[in-house]
């Protein structure tokens, strides 16, 4: 006996002392060079081949097996076909499907845009002419000072555009900017002028005893020059015991 056998279905090679001592239950002789091995999952041969066997027997035995494997592998791919014609089929359908989309949705965006461009010119040109104008000027469309004043004298305008589509929108009319407001007018009817906020600076000092007033910080603060603009406050605290004055310093001075 050669010193290698090797198997016929997986190829795997045995030494010919392992094969025929350690492996001579999971494995079958076909003749001096040959054997098939139980790792490949099929059944072994029926006749009984030993190295006194017929090499004919043995070839006709391998060719069944290779038969066997031929159709075995055979019916794996009949029984896929479907499933994968199947799927091939759901694939271009999602790739076709996701191809119109991506046109139509392209295609909506530029009419879309060109509709957009539409409405604003048209409303522009209505301002400009003068049609949006009448009874619903910047002064007549809302009168805060009459609440009881009729909802249709006080409702806002709206003007209609037609796309092209043939859908029809209703949009708030385009105000100018207010003015500016007028002073604000007291009960006897004198003007109010708003001052711009001082920017200030805050200082917290504690620690003082009771005994301690706001008087006495801001005559310190004058004995130090600083009691010009300067206020002082008392704070409230949780400890009665230890006083605290915020200091409040103008900035634009």
């Amino acid at each position: 006996m050669n010193s290698t056998l090797v198997c016929v279905t997986c190829g795997k090679a045995f030494h010919s002392s392992c094969a025929t001592r350690d492996w001579k239950e999971r494995v079958k002789l076909l003749g001096k060079t040959k054997l098939i091995c139980a790792d490949h999952g099929g059944q072994y041969p029926v006749a009984d081949l030993t190295d006194n066997g017929d090499e004919k027997e043995v070839e006709i035995v391998y060719l069944k097996l290779l038969m066997d494997v031929l159709k075995s592998k055979n019916k794996i791919l009949k029984e896929n076909n479907p499933l994968l014609r199947e799927k091939v089929g759901n694939l271009e359908e999602r790739i076709k499907k996701a191809e119109k989309e991506s046109k139509s949705e392209v295609k909506e965006k530029a009419i879309n845009n060109i509709d957009k461009i539409e409405s604003e010119d048209l409303i522009n040109k209505l301002l400009n002419t003068g049609v949006l104008t009448g009874d619903w000027t910047v002064n007549g469309l809302y009168d805060a000072t009459n609440p009881d004043k009729e909802s249709s004298d006080n409702a806002l305008p709206w003007t209609e555009v037609v796309h092209r589509k043939g859908q029809n929108q209703k949009t708030k009319a385009k105000l100018l900017k207010s003015v500016r407001p007028e002073p604000l007018r007291g009960s006897n009817n004198s003007v109010t002028v708003l001052k711009p906020a001082i920017r200030m600076s805050f200082l917290f000092v504690s620690g003082f005893s009771p005994e301690v007033t706001c008087e006495a910080v801001l005559n310190y603060l004058k004995e130090c020059g600083l009691n010009d603009y300067v206020t002082c406050g008392r704070m409230k605290t949780k400890e009665k015991y230890k006083i605290s004055f915020k200091l409040a310093v103008p900035l634009n001075v």
